[in-house]
């Protein structure tokens, strides 16, 4: 403990004391809970270790704007919020969304988009285990009842459609990749789900995101089907369906 005094104080004063030393360092003031040098040390202690989880979630965003300029948004950031559980898998959920406002960062109109691609990766990483419909299973459903119906995705499974090519961003930063990693102010999409262990993180065309856009908003099989064909007159549903199966991306049918 910082403060000896500590063990003698009653449950409501201990929560006040908490209270007033989570504020301390949260908001850059004197702590008057406990001896300042004390304090400082492991006021220090936390920002440095809660800078390195933000650090190691978002590496490109580290990598894209340098080690200084991360750490001082990191900074700024984790100041105005802290993490409100004890672990720290999920650190950054909001951090796209100060990137996107932060004086500094905002000059960098992507950077908040492919930010969110790596908490997304995240999150898919980190969801729940569910077991999926496999192309086989696939094979034993009658089709004219299946076809009425609705896909439930896997918790992983999420799309991401960006202004920017945040997708090649994100792809050229990675070990041992050769793409392109300058930036183009066009559209690109993004499929992102769980394989096993590994997160797949899969650049989609706009017809595909539309159709699994469609199923998982809540249309039924045949309905998603029709409405991209609507739009995309030459959509392939048969490529659609087999990809969709052939990836562990839904859980059930109903």
């Amino acid at each position: 403990m910082l403060n000896n005094d500590i063990d003698n104080l009653t449950e409501p004063s201990l929560l006040n004391w908490q209270t007033q030393f989570g504020l301390s360092i949260q908001n850059n003031k004197e702590c008057t809970v406990s001896k300042q040098s004390r304090f400082s040390i492991y006021k220090n202690n936390v920002f440095h270790s809660l800078i390195e989880a933000l650090s190691a979630q978002f590496p490109v965003c580290r990598q894209l704007v340098g080690e200084d300029f991360f750490k001082g948004c990191a900074q700024v950031y984790l100041s105005n919020k802290l993490p409100d559980r004890a672990d720290l898998i999920l650190i950054g959920e909001s951090f796209s969304d100060f990137l996107k406002d932060f004086t500094h960062s905002k000059k960098i109109p992507y950077l908040a988009q492919v930010a969110n691609l790596e908490y997304t990766r995240a999150k898919s990483l980190h969801s729940e285990d569910l077991d999926c419909i496999t192309h086989e299973d696939l094979s034993t459903m009658d089709i004219t009842v299946l076809q009425q119906q609705t896909l439930i995705f896997h918790p992983s499974v999420f799309l991401i459609q960006s202004d920017f090519n945040i997708f090649s961003i994100w792809k050229g930063h990675q070990p041992n990749q050769k793409m392109q990693k300058s930036v183009i102010n066009t559209k690109q999409n993004t499929l992102i789900f769980r394989d096993e262990f590994r997160v797949a993180c899969i650049e989609i065309d706009q017809a595909l995101f539309t159709c699994l856009n469609f199923w998982i908003n809540g249309q039924s099989l045949i309905k998603g089907i029709q409405n991209t064909i609507e739009v995309f007159p030459e959509f392939n549903p048969t490529q659609v369906i087999e990809f969709t199966f052939s990836n562990p991306l839904i859980t059930a049918v109903k």
